[in-house]
């Protein structure tokens, strides 16, 4: 089960980058940023939407590729991999998004967003800390062999609700960072 997670994390992530970095730019240069700002609320309710569809996009994506990987590598249940795939995703989706609304252009937040990736990575891999409450890169299905079965549990209990409150930070703070309409249209 590890290894498949291991292998359909970076597709998640790379799915999610594209939409949630270059979304405000997109919307800039079609023009219908003034359109968004122009209705009070209106800009949040279109980005959760969007979100909301990103994600579910990446959710059935993942169910595909777990069933892909149930077929020719090891016998997983695609649902709950692809649920398990879609904290991360959504955790690195919402600073995605949050990096857009700060720095407002997609080519810029794409690389803050895919540097932060790959130090998540190297972290999670070096083991700097040997807490695995703060690592980003947890996978689920690796059990290490010298932790109790009910101390694990509970560390990726830690983890995810640590991983869910990030993501709702990351995500108000990118539609906090839409207040300023001056920033976006200028």
């Amino acid at each position: 089960h590890g290894m498949v997670y291991n292998q359909l994390i970076i597709p998640g992530l790379l799915l999610v980058f594209y939409p949630a970095c270059f979304g405000i730019q997109n919307d800039a240069d079609h023009r219908i940023l003034e359109l968004l700002f122009g209705i009070p609320n209106y800009m949040y309710k279109v980005w959760l939407f969007r979100l909301l569809m990103i994600y579910v996009e990446v959710y059935l994506i993942l169910v595909a590729y777990a069933f892909l990987a149930r077929i020719l590598l090891y016998p997983v249940q695609p649902f709950s991999m692809a649920a398990q795939l879609m904290l991360p995703v959504m955790l690195f989706g919402n600073l995605a998004f949050l990096y857009s609304t700060l720095i407002r252009n997609g080519n810029a937040a794409a690389v803050l967003s895919v540097l932060t990736v790959i130090l998540a990575l190297v972290l999670g891999n070096v083991q700097l800390v040997e807490n695995k409450v703060w690592d980003l890169t947890i996978n689920p299905y690796e059990e290490p062999e010298n932790i109790n079965a009910a101390i694990w549990s509970m560390i990726l209990l830690k983890n995810r609700i640590l991983m869910g409150v990030a993501a709702i930070v990351f995500l108000m703070s990118g539609l906090l960072g839409l207040q300023n309409r001056g920033k976006f249209l200028g």
